[in-house]
């Protein structure tokens, strides 16, 4: 992997934090998640994505690492050493199909504000990790990573997972599936799940909005 810039994880100061009363909440007595799933109308990202010769997953990865790194709160939890605070920026860890039948593995490419640089990148990245036979070629991988998983194969209109563990894992999770046209646009639904303890629904409709504000960037 390409080494990165070290990662710069800033630690909230809990008792003056707003959130404090929330994030003690959701995080101890009542620990949840909870999943959203929206359409995303990606007609013009598809057309742009065709006459630039520029892979649409590749675009829509970089919109969403734009969303996510626009927004303290989708970039917070509990560090490694138990401390609370957010990372300056976190870097797209997405799946992608392996040459070997039905068998994925995971990618990270770092996250730079410039599309042009960061889709020709990820393009360079699956074209190294198509043959891997491991699910993560690239360990260890650096702590400030968010995931995206794609669902190519269904135009869902929710999905949910359910993760075992300690119930910690406070960065989102992102799943796209499959566009198809509906009234003449194309609509790609994109589920997200949340952590309650950092994330409310004003968050989640934030998260949407500047989704859609980022795919409209791309005009043809």
């Amino acid at each position: 992997m390409q080494k990165m810039q070290a990662p710069v994880f800033i630690p909230i100061d809990y008792d003056s934090w707003p959130r404090k009363d929330v994030f003690e909440l959701f995080s101890t007595t009542r620990k949840c998640t909870f999943d959203i799933t929206a359409n995303i109308t990606v007609t013009t990202l598809k057309r742009y994505s065709q006459q630039h010769g520029i892979p649409f997953s590749a675009l829509m990865t970089y919109c969403i690492s734009q969303v996510i790194n626009s927004h303290p709160n989708f970039r917070t939890e509990v560090n490694a050493d138990g401390v609370l605070g957010y990372w300056d920026i976190l870097h797209p860890l997405y799946t992608i199909p392996t040459q070997e039948a039905e068998r994925f593995t995971h990618v990270v490419t770092p996250y730079t504000p410039d599309p042009a640089a960061f889709t020709a990148r990820m393009q360079q990245d699956t074209a190294q990790y198509v043959t891997a036979t491991t699910l993560y070629p690239q360990a260890p991988l650096p702590a400030n990573i968010f995931a995206i998983t794609t669902l190519p194969w269904v135009a869902f209109t929710s999905i949910s997972y359910n993760v075992y563990g300690d119930g910690n894992y406070m960065i989102p999770f992102v799943t796209v599936g499959k566009y198809q046209e509906i009234n003449g646009q194309l609509q790609l639904p994109v589920s997200v799940q949340f952590h309650h303890a950092t994330c409310d629904g004003f968050h989640a409709g934030v998260f949407f909005e500047r989704l859609q504000a980022a795919i409209d960037q791309f005009v043809v």
